[in-house]
């Protein structure tokens, strides 16, 4: 097996490193590159879809509903938004927050080495979870993975900003799915 890597043959690796046991089969798109350039659609939740992110009220503006947001949910807003001073490669389109997770679009416009979707996604996790302990939630924990979603085509996006801007609404009328 001379100069084997793990990268290149998922399933082998899973059986190698974990005895095909104790491992969740990955969620990401075999052979898909999630350092190349395309705009990604994630989900990211608390642990046991704990709600500490704020409460959903009813608003009489479109879309008809909108999160007052906690302190803990103000720190993952400001995070999110600053991706893109850690990494200048990435834009940031739509998000929401809601009571127990994170829906948001970033755009990785230019592939450098060792800068991943899986990279981003756990920095923001990582600086998030470390200043809401701080500011006083120290049981505060965020599942361990997230969803995402290649974002195929500008009619795959429009519906993707839609969902994620209406996700307020449908969380009041009880079909958010994360709820």
């Amino acid at each position: 097996m001379a100069n084997f890597s793990y990268a290149d043959d998922p399933a082998l690796a899973e059986k190698l490193l974990f005895k095909g046991t104790h491992r969740v089969a990955s969620a990401r798109m075999r052979n898909w590159d999630y350092s190349a350039p395309a705009p990604y659609y994630v989900t990211v939740c608390t642990k046991d879809k704990r709600c500490v992110f704020g409460d959903i009220m009813e608003i009489d503006e479109e879309p008809g509903a909108k999160i007052c947001l906690s302190a803990a949910g103000r720190i993952v807003e400001k995070c999110w938004q600053e991706i893109p001073a850690h990494y200048p490669t990435v834009l940031l389109d739509t998000v929401q927050v809601m009571p127990n997770h994170l829906h948001g679009i970033l755009e990785i416009q230019t592939q450098r080495k060792g800068i991943t979707l899986g990279v981003i996604i756990n920095q923001f996790k990582t600086a998030c979870t470390k200043k809401i302990r701080e500011a006083g939630l120290t049981d505060f924990a965020w599942q361990e993975r997230f969803h995402d979603h290649i974002v195929r085509n500008e009619k795959d996006l429009e519906r993707i900003q839609t969902y994620i801007r209406n996700n307020p609404v449908m969380w009041l009328a009880g079909e958010d799915e994360e709820q």
